[in-house]
Protein backbone atom coordinates (compact mmCIF):
# COMPACT_ATOMS: atom_id res chain seq x y z
CA UNK A 1 0.00 0.00 0.00
CA UNK A 2 2.53 2.14 0.84
CA UNK A 3 4.60 1.85 -2.15
CA UNK A 4 1.43 2.44 -4.17
CA UNK A 5 1.41 5.79 -2.68
CA UNK A 6 4.41 6.78 -3.10
CA UNK A 7 4.15 5.68 -6.87
CA UNK A 8 1.01 7.66 -7.81
CA UNK A 9 2.97 10.53 -5.92
CA UNK A 10 5.39 10.28 -8.39
CA UNK A 11 3.11 9.87 -11.16
CA UNK A 12 1.67 13.39 -9.70
CA UNK A 13 4.38 15.02 -8.92
CA UNK A 14 5.69 14.22 -12.88
CA UNK A 15 2.47 15.49 -13.93
CA UNK A 16 3.02 18.56 -12.19
CA UNK A 17 6.50 19.05 -13.41
CA UNK A 18 5.33 18.85 -16.95
CA UNK A 19 1.99 20.47 -17.14
CA UNK A 20 4.65 23.76 -15.50
CA UNK A 21 7.02 23.44 -18.22
CA UNK A 22 4.25 23.29 -20.71
CA UNK A 23 3.00 26.63 -19.04
CA UNK A 24 6.00 28.71 -19.23
CA UNK A 25 6.60 27.55 -22.51
CA UNK A 26 3.33 28.85 -23.92
CA UNK A 27 3.60 31.92 -22.56
CA UNK A 28 6.27 32.62 -25.01
CA UNK A 29 3.34 32.79 -27.90
CA UNK A 30 2.00 36.64 -28.42
CA UNK A 31 -0.40 38.51 -30.54
CA UNK A 32 2.78 38.82 -32.98
CA UNK A 33 3.04 35.28 -33.39
CA UNK A 34 6.18 33.35 -33.80
CA UNK A 35 7.39 29.68 -34.19
CA UNK A 36 9.01 29.77 -30.82
CA UNK A 37 5.33 30.80 -29.83
CA UNK A 38 3.48 28.47 -31.67
CA UNK A 39 6.15 25.91 -30.29
CA UNK A 40 5.16 26.49 -26.55
CA UNK A 41 1.37 25.85 -27.65
CA UNK A 42 2.00 22.88 -29.25
CA UNK A 43 4.00 21.80 -26.21
CA UNK A 44 1.56 22.64 -23.46
CA UNK A 45 -1.14 20.52 -24.65
CA UNK A 46 1.27 17.79 -26.06
CA UNK A 47 2.22 16.73 -21.86
CA UNK A 48 -0.60 16.90 -19.88
CA UNK A 49 -4.44 17.27 -20.33
CA UNK A 50 -6.53 18.45 -17.04
CA UNK A 51 -3.52 17.58 -15.37
CA UNK A 52 -3.68 14.19 -15.71
CA UNK A 53 -0.16 12.36 -16.14
CA UNK A 54 0.52 10.78 -19.54
CA UNK A 55 0.39 6.79 -17.78
CA UNK A 56 -3.24 7.87 -17.86
CA UNK A 57 -3.69 9.45 -21.09
CA UNK A 58 -2.43 7.22 -22.87
CA UNK A 59 -4.13 4.10 -21.49
CA UNK A 60 -7.50 6.65 -21.78
CA UNK A 61 -7.21 8.11 -25.32
CA UNK A 62 -8.30 11.39 -25.77
CA UNK A 63 -11.62 11.94 -28.47
CA UNK A 64 -11.21 15.74 -28.82
CA UNK A 65 -8.62 17.10 -31.49
CA UNK A 66 -5.81 18.49 -28.74
CA UNK A 67 -4.45 15.82 -28.98
CA UNK A 68 -5.70 12.64 -29.46
CA UNK A 69 -2.81 9.87 -27.94
CA UNK A 70 -1.82 6.66 -28.98
CA UNK A 71 0.90 4.20 -27.60
CA UNK A 72 2.46 4.51 -24.98
CA UNK A 73 2.30 4.19 -21.58
CA UNK A 74 4.91 5.94 -19.45
CA UNK A 75 6.65 2.81 -17.29
CA UNK A 76 9.27 2.88 -14.95
CA UNK A 77 12.50 1.90 -15.48
CA UNK A 78 16.43 3.50 -16.67
CA UNK A 79 18.93 4.46 -15.16
CA UNK A 80 19.21 7.31 -13.18
CA UNK A 81 20.99 8.79 -9.65
CA UNK A 82 20.22 11.31 -7.75
CA UNK A 83 22.79 13.74 -5.94
CA UNK A 84 23.53 14.22 -2.20
CA UNK A 85 21.53 12.92 0.45
CA UNK A 86 18.59 12.53 -1.95
CA UNK A 87 17.70 8.46 -3.12
CA UNK A 88 16.17 7.45 -6.43
CA UNK A 89 12.34 7.51 -6.13
CA UNK A 90 11.18 6.61 -9.71
CA UNK A 91 12.64 7.00 -13.10
CA UNK A 92 10.34 7.01 -16.02
CA UNK A 93 10.63 6.20 -19.64
CA UNK A 94 8.40 5.62 -22.80
CA UNK A 95 8.28 3.91 -25.88
CA UNK A 96 7.37 6.33 -28.55
CA UNK A 97 3.80 7.26 -28.60
CA UNK A 98 2.13 9.65 -31.30
CA UNK A 99 -0.36 12.33 -30.49
CA UNK A 100 -2.46 13.62 -33.74
CA UNK A 101 -3.71 17.55 -33.84
CA UNK A 102 -6.71 18.10 -35.66
CA UNK A 103 -7.36 22.03 -35.81
CA UNK A 104 -6.28 21.88 -32.24
CA UNK A 105 -6.33 25.56 -31.02
CA UNK A 106 -3.72 27.23 -27.92
CA UNK A 107 -2.56 30.44 -27.23
CA UNK A 108 -4.08 31.93 -30.39
CA UNK A 109 -2.46 29.28 -32.70
CA UNK A 110 -4.25 26.41 -34.81
CA UNK A 111 -2.31 23.30 -35.01
CA UNK A 112 -2.90 20.53 -37.06
CA UNK A 113 -0.31 17.48 -37.61
CA UNK A 114 1.35 14.58 -36.03
CA UNK A 115 4.04 14.81 -32.98
CA UNK A 116 5.67 11.81 -31.73
CA UNK A 117 6.94 12.19 -27.96
CA UNK A 118 9.38 9.48 -26.60
CA UNK A 119 11.47 9.29 -23.03
CA UNK A 120 15.11 7.29 -23.37
CA UNK A 121 15.92 4.84 -20.68
CA UNK A 122 19.25 6.06 -20.73
CA UNK A 123 18.00 9.43 -19.82
CA UNK A 124 14.87 9.07 -18.37
CA UNK A 125 12.26 11.56 -16.27
CA UNK A 126 13.12 10.28 -12.71
CA UNK A 127 11.80 11.12 -9.31
CA UNK A 128 14.06 11.88 -5.94
CA UNK A 129 13.29 11.64 -2.06
CA UNK A 130 14.78 13.04 0.87
CA UNK A 131 13.32 10.05 3.51
CA UNK A 132 10.14 9.63 2.49
CA UNK A 133 9.76 12.72 1.00
CA UNK A 134 9.52 13.49 -2.81
CA UNK A 135 11.46 16.81 -3.19
CA UNK A 136 13.53 16.91 -6.40
CA UNK A 137 13.12 15.37 -10.39
CA UNK A 138 14.92 15.57 -13.49
CA UNK A 139 15.40 14.15 -16.71
CA UNK A 140 14.96 15.15 -20.39
CA UNK A 141 12.35 13.79 -23.51
CA UNK A 142 12.10 14.30 -26.90
CA UNK A 143 9.25 15.97 -28.94
CA UNK A 144 9.21 15.55 -32.59
CA UNK A 145 7.83 15.06 -35.94
CA UNK A 146 7.64 11.17 -36.74
CA UNK A 147 9.75 10.63 -40.07
CA UNK A 148 7.64 11.56 -43.37
CA UNK A 149 4.80 13.70 -41.28
CA UNK A 150 4.70 17.77 -40.46
CA UNK A 151 2.71 20.18 -38.26
CA UNK A 152 1.43 23.52 -39.31
CA UNK A 153 0.88 26.57 -36.88
CA UNK A 154 -1.05 29.51 -38.16
CA UNK A 155 -2.64 32.20 -35.89
CA UNK A 156 -1.53 35.20 -34.22
CA UNK A 157 -0.25 36.25 -37.79
CA UNK A 158 2.04 33.65 -38.17
CA UNK A 159 2.39 33.03 -41.98
CA UNK A 160 4.11 30.38 -43.81
CA UNK A 161 4.51 27.95 -41.28
CA UNK A 162 2.39 24.91 -43.06
CA UNK A 163 4.68 21.74 -43.33
CA UNK A 164 7.43 22.04 -40.40
CA UNK A 165 9.54 19.30 -38.95
CA UNK A 166 9.82 19.72 -35.64
CA UNK A 167 12.58 18.36 -32.77
CA UNK A 168 12.77 19.29 -29.68
CA UNK A 169 14.95 18.16 -26.59
CA UNK A 170 13.32 19.01 -23.29
CA UNK A 171 15.59 18.73 -20.18
CA UNK A 172 14.50 19.98 -16.82
CA UNK A 173 15.42 19.78 -13.72
CA UNK A 174 13.08 20.85 -10.14
CA UNK A 175 14.21 20.88 -6.39
CA UNK A 176 11.28 22.03 -3.56
CA UNK A 177 9.20 23.25 -6.21
CA UNK A 178 11.52 25.37 -8.50
CA UNK A 179 12.06 24.73 -11.78
CA UNK A 180 14.51 25.32 -14.38
CA UNK A 181 15.42 23.90 -17.45
CA UNK A 182 16.23 24.31 -21.32
CA UNK A 183 14.14 23.53 -24.81
CA UNK A 184 16.58 22.82 -27.78
CA UNK A 185 16.58 21.55 -31.02
CA UNK A 186 14.57 23.03 -35.01
CA UNK A 187 10.96 23.91 -35.79
CA UNK A 188 9.89 25.28 -39.39
CA UNK A 189 14.06 25.23 -40.11
CA UNK A 190 14.26 27.53 -37.22
CA UNK A 191 16.54 27.50 -34.63
CA UNK A 192 14.97 26.48 -30.81
CA UNK A 193 16.90 27.61 -27.80
CA UNK A 194 14.70 29.03 -24.65
CA UNK A 195 14.93 28.56 -21.16
CA UNK A 196 12.59 28.51 -18.17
Amino acid sequence: MKKNAVYASSLCALAALLAFTACKKSSSSSSNGSVAGAVGALTSLGFTNSGAPLSVQSARPHTTSCPQITGGPITSGGSASCTGSETLSSAYTSTPFTMTFTNCTSGGYTLNGIMQFDISASSPVYTCKTGSTLNSMGGSFTFQTPSGQHMSFTGNNLQGQTNCTVNLTVAMSESNGTYSGSITGTACSQTINSSF
